[in-house]
């Protein structure tokens, strides 16, 4: 079933946390994806601005070039696992 896929992958992406991402990285992304923080809420926890919340989890531009982030981190992670959408057990649209 679908579901239990995504639980799957989820454990999977969170296993490899600690293997993907600063430490930075990692706490902002769980703060964000599993406690349902904002990135305000993030920024007072980490004692960070909410500008450098926003590049811990999705990266910067510097020279044209997307830098950093742990999304883009992730996702790479995700592509290189096979674990992107297009999987046959996807829901249908």
């Amino acid at each position: 079933m679908w579901e239990d896929r995504v639980a799957a992958v989820s454990v999977r992406i969170i296993e490899a946390l600690p293997h993907c991402l600063t430490d930075r990285q990692r706490e902002a992304t769980l703060l964000y994806f599993c406690h349902g923080k904002t990135q305000r809420e993030i920024a007072e926890i980490m004692g960070i601005s909410r500008r450098v919340v926003s590049q811990h989890l999705f990266g910067i531009t510097r020279g044209g070039r997307q830098v950093g982030g742990a999304m883009r981190k992730l996702r790479k992670y995700c592509e290189a696992e096979s674990l992107g959408p297009g999987d046959r057990d996807s829901p249908p649209t």
